[in-house]
């Protein structure tokens, strides 16, 4: 994928010492790791790990193993980061890789299953041919409970390919005895999110979907998980150019009323700005007001119906966990608060984009640096509603 390699630009540490961790035996390189789950810290120190080996073994391209003690996933994003830490481990430094893999597993994370990872983790298999099927399904899966595609930057002005890819998308869902409108308002999120994905970042996406079946509620209903991840990688942020394109060109003649609104909600929301809410925070919210685009004017839908498409689904779902993350910067999406007044949305309980900031609880920081955005989406859906 385009600009991986920011992962490490992003996320890297300075080790004054040989870490303990990590040691040579037997021709590889082992990284043991204790951690009991897969969070946003444990990920960046993995990337630091990865920064550390290439700086002190890049002359000796030795196969790195790493030892998952026993962890714990938390959500389908967490393990496609590692994905791609791995793969850039292999592609971008060109060392092989296996791992050890100790996990537990729950109907939001059931998609590690399917993971690429479980290639390098099989005992059986010789370590160069591991690798050569680990990226040969990092790119592109569609089997059973797993579909994967990177789509290339270039490839995504296609009209038919994204329309190609919505058809795969609903196809995909059928077998799962999911409610039909349900199946397509997921469809349409992943496309709405690959084309602002496209947009704000110029750069590849990745969107990675698991259906997890055969799943009983506390209150002994069928039901399945829609695991959904979605992301980039670019020096630009979510909310990066609207940013630029508000603050510098606010007077424009060329900007539409929207922008003026926008620019009138940054004023008053400069005064709420403190350590837990400030101007990235601010204009991350305001790409997904209805018709904002980053470019400052009309020609884009930005955010339209995307918050909405995602409420829809939340009020559907038994359970759900659905954010957003861009640089250290995470956004909740919460059904209770992603109302709309008119064509603004204030992720608050006032439902006011321009006079009240978002609730507190819905902007989280992350110790993990994402270089552009991801999307983790997940949905615990009941499956006796299917009307074909």
């Amino acid at each position: 994928m385009k600009n991986e390699e920011l992962i490490f630009k992003y996320n890297s540490k300075s080790f004054s010492k040989r870490l303990k961790n990590i040691n040579v035996l037997n021709g590889c390189i082992f990284v043991n790791i204790y951690d009991d789950e897969l969070n946003n810290s444990t990920v960046k120190n993995i990337a630091s790990y990865v920064s550390y080996i290439n700086g002190r073994y890049k002359n000796t391209k030795l196969t790195v193993v790493f030892d998952f003690k026993h962890i714990k996933l938390l959500d389908k994003l967490s393990f496609v980061i590692l994905e791609c830490i791995i793969k850039s481990l292999i592609t971008q430094y060109n060392h092989k890789v296996e791992i050890v893999l100790n996990i537990e597993k729950i109907i939001l994370t059931e998609g590690i299953l399917s993971s690429p990872l479980l290639i390098l983790a099989n005992p059986k298999k010789r370590v160069l041919e591991k690798n050569i099927k680990f990226l040969e399904k990092f790119k592109d899966d569609y089997y059973q409970y797993h579909f994967r595609r990177v789509l290339k930057y270039e490839e995504c002005f296609n009209t038919d390919k994204l329309c190609k890819l919505y058809d795969d998308l609903a196809y995909f869902q059928n077998y799962f005895n999911i409610n039909y409108d349900c199946r397509e308002d997921i469809s349409e999120v992943i496309i709405e999110l690959i084309g602002n994905a496209i947009e704000h970042s110029k750069s590849d996406c990745l969107v990675d979907f698991d259906i997890a079946p055969n799943y009983i509620n506390e209150k002994g209903e069928a039901v399945c998980g829609i695991n959904i991840a979605i992301l980039n990688f670019s020096e630009l942020l979510l909310g990066d150019e609207l940013d630029r394109s508000i603050t510098s060109f606010a007077m424009s003649e060329e900007f539409s009323e929207k922008y003026v609104k926008v620019q009138e909600a940054f004023d008053n929301h400069s005064g709420f700005f403190d350590d837990s809410y400030d101007r990235k925070d601010f204009f991350n919210i305001s790409v997904f007001q209805n018709k904002v685009s980053s470019r400052g004017d009309n020609r884009s839908t930005g955010g339209t119906g995307l918050t909405k498409l995602i409420k829809s689904i939340e009020d559907r779902a038994d359970d759900h966990s659905c954010y957003v993350l861009t640089g250290d910067r995470l956004i909740v999406f919460d059904k209770n608060y992603l109302e709309y007044d008119g064509d603004w949305i204030g992720f608050n309980s006032e439902n006011d984009y321009f006079n009240h900031r978002p609730y507190y609880g819905l902007l989280e920081r992350s110790n993990f640096y994402m270089p552009g955005t991801a999307y983790n989406l997940n949905f615990i859906m009941k499956v006796n509603e299917s009307d074909g």
